[in-house]
């Protein structure tokens, strides 16, 4: 792959899933982007202080909505 790669994550209440998936992440991720849709655990606080970039929706969107959001959050050639 050429340019540059962001991960999108739609994620809601998934705290405990972001802290086991977001450390391994491939360093050739340049971004990620975070759709949440508004969590009640620490998601949020979290993928921020793992330098997650967090888009906060009101209510939870169905996945290809997420991801729609996520990229048009995203100004990378592949996700």
């Amino acid at each position: 792959m050429s340019g540059p790669i962001d991960c999108i994550i739609v994620n809601m209440n998934g705290a405990d899933w972001l802290r086991k998936s977001l450390p391994g992440i491939s360093p050739q991720v340049r971004k990620v982007i975070v759709i949440d849709g508004d969590s009640k655990d620490d998601s949020v606080k979290y993928a921020r202080s793992q330098n997650a970039r967090v888009k906060p929706l009101h209510g939870n969107p169905c996945f290809p909505a997420g991801n729609n959001i996520g990229i048009y959050a995203s100004d990378a050639d592949s996700f």
